[in-house]
């Protein structure tokens, strides 16, 4: 047995001999105001983690319990932009927290190597950090500390980090931290009100930081420097911050004008949600109306377009894509090897199967969308899921990651614009585990999430799969495969194997008649499913109703009705 390691020892000595049996504890790899963080191997996952060790005059002065309290609120998010947590704890007295080591950098590490960021990508982190704010404001946790150390950049995407310790807006503990000569947050990006707990601390304290960030990515530097931080903290509460466009030209003043307003000394005079800072960057999202709406939009600018072009020949005009079609892109695997518990194709599946029940979209047809990636390749890059989209004349289109999290995948879905060029207006995300009977209900969550609760038909209890049986689906999914490569036989068989699992399951019922009359099978062998897909259309997608329907005429010799079934497709 090893001798105990003494409190004076260094911090990473005593963690490393506290958590011997849970985490193989390497290296130091960073230090801020409340935390040392420290590279570790996840022995129990097979991992690596980020282990992040609270100043033990900050856990006593906090205390274990409230500690505990603040990591349970912090768990319950999960958004795209927010790092998760995966364990907390205490041992030898040192309160820590746990979560995903991410490989890529620190926003601090890009700013210090490149200096001002180009306008575009600046204003885009500053996005998405204000969506992982509105979302954590939105469940009552206010950061405190958002700072560039505290932004990763992942696979292109900016994630907010160290919510471990934010808290559920408290008066009582801000003031007791404030006592103790604490400061939750950093100098040069602290609001007005948060040192010394001279007034509430609320959401718009997360915007005027962001804001600060934000002038750093623009210009270089945050708003008020100084060689002390008590010169800095006189800066914010007395001194206007310079106009970018002064610095910058470049800076559209669109940009400059909302991050005036995020950087005002009164909270009142900010923007009273993140949200709002994010829309004022680059616009209000748009707001998707139904599929007649847009028709009559899209008949005025056609006939916009031939005025102007009957006036100006030599002036060209692209026309605006229907936002009402939706284009599902293969979701691509982060670390190149597909997760052994859901593929990039099956992602794409589910998304097109939850996105067909709403009745005000036209999601393109997967044959069209396979076709346009097979003269790319399977590995496409944004500029060519962007081409795809317009190809196909989608006016949006999705298109996600998977992340291997130990026993678990991380599904990250992102809504676009076609419309314009990184136009991201939507994002969505969900764990899978090994219980893929809780498939349906993550991935209607999704479609939900992207589409900002616009129109849809009601889900029957089976949802986005249409079957309340994971064997059923996982044999109609191996159908389906095998069709698409014209595997005839075999699609055939995983189709019985699906319908004879749950034989109300519609679309297999529908896609084994198809598939028996492509093989020339006689009539009786695909009336039959035929039938039983008419019977259950209520769980069909509005267009595979109509297939659906057409199957059943065809096979009862109603050939008239048939051809209008398929005419309305």
């Amino acid at each position: 047995m090893s001798e105990p390691v003494p409190p004076s020892a260094p911090l990473l000595e005593r963690i490393q001999a506290a958590l011997a049996r849970r985490y193989a504890v390497r290296r130091e790899i960073g230090r801020g105001g409340m935390a040392t963080v420290f590279l570790a191997r996840d022995m129990r996952h097979d991992r690596d983690v980020a282990l992040k060790v609270l100043r033990p005059e900050l856990a006593s002065t906090i205390g274990s319990d409230r500690f505990f309290d603040e990591i349970r609120t912090a768990a319950r998010l999960s958004h795209p932009n927010i790092l998760p947590l995966h364990d907390s704890g205490e041992a030898d007295g040192l309160l820590y927290f746990v979560m995903p080591y991410v490989p890529g950098e620190s926003l601090r590490a890009r700013l210090d190597r490149e200096g001002p960021l180009p306008v575009a990508d600046a204003v885009a982190i500053a996005r998405e950090v204000a969506e992982a704010l509105s979302y954590a404001h939105s469940h009552d946790v206010v950061h405190r500390d958002i700072k560039p150390e505290n932004i990763l950049l992942d696979s292109g995407h900016a994630l907010v980090t160290d919510f471990g310790i934010a808290r559920a807006i408290t008066p009582s503990g801000e003031q007791r931290l404030a006592d103790a000569g604490i400061l939750t947050g950093t100098p040069a990006y602290m609001s007005p009100e948060q040192p010394g707990g001279k007034g509430p601390v609320d959401g718009r304290s997360d915007i005027y930081s962001l804001g600060c960030v934000l002038h750093e990515m623009l210009t270089g530097e945050p708003p008020f420097v100084g060689a002390t931080a008590e010169l800095i903290l006189a800066r914010h509460l007395d001194e206007s911050p310079k106009p970018v466009r002064q610095v910058r030209a470049s800076v559209p003043s669109r940009v400059e004008a909302a991050l005036l307003r995020a950087l005002e000394k009164t909270p009142a005079d900010r923007f009273p949600t993140a949200l709002q800072f994010e829309e004022a960057l680059v616009g209000p999202r748009p707001r998707f109306g139904t599929r007649w709406q847009w028709a009559a939009v899209g008949a005025g600018a056609a006939l916009l377009t031939l005025i102007v072009l009957g006036f100006l020949p030599g002036l060209q005009r692209e026309a605006a894509l229907d936002p009402a079609r939706i284009l599902v892109l293969p979701f691509q695997h982060r670390d190149g090897a597909a997760p052994e518990l859901l593929t990039g194709d099956q992602c794409e599946g589910l998304l097109v199967q939850a996105l067909a029940r709403w009745e005000d979209l036209d999601v393109v047809d997967a044959m069209r969308m396979n076709d346009a990636l097979a003269r790319r390749g399977r590995r496409i890059s944004p500029d060519d899921a962007l081409a795809i989209a317009r190809e196909l004349s989608a006016g949006r289109y999705v298109w996600g990651v998977l992340v291997q999290r130990g026993d678990s995948v991380e599904v990250r879905a992102f809504l676009f614009d076609a419309n314009r060029r990184g136009g991201r207006v939507g994002t969505a995300t969900v764990f899978v585990t090994r219980d893929k009977d809780v498939l349906a209900r993550q991935f209607e969550s999704v479609a939900g999430q992207l589409m900002a609760g616009g129109p849809r038909t009601p889900l029957g209890a089976e949802g986005v799969l249409g079957t309340s049986r994971i064997a059923a689906w996982t044999a109609f999914e191996e159908g389906m495969v095998a069709l698409e490569g014209w595997d005839l036989q075999r699609a055939a068989t995983q189709l019985r194997a699906a319908t004879a699992i749950d034989p109300a399951y519609a679309l297999a019922q529908l896609w084994l008649a198809h598939t028996l009359s492509w093989r020339g099978e006689p009539l009786e062998s695909w009336r039959l499913p035929a039938r039983a897909a008419q019977a259950e259309r209520g769980r069909l997608s509005p267009r595979d109703r109509h297939l659906a329907e057409a199957m059943a005429a065809m096979a009862d010799g109603r050939h008239r009705q048939a051809c209008e079934e398929y005419d309305a497709v």
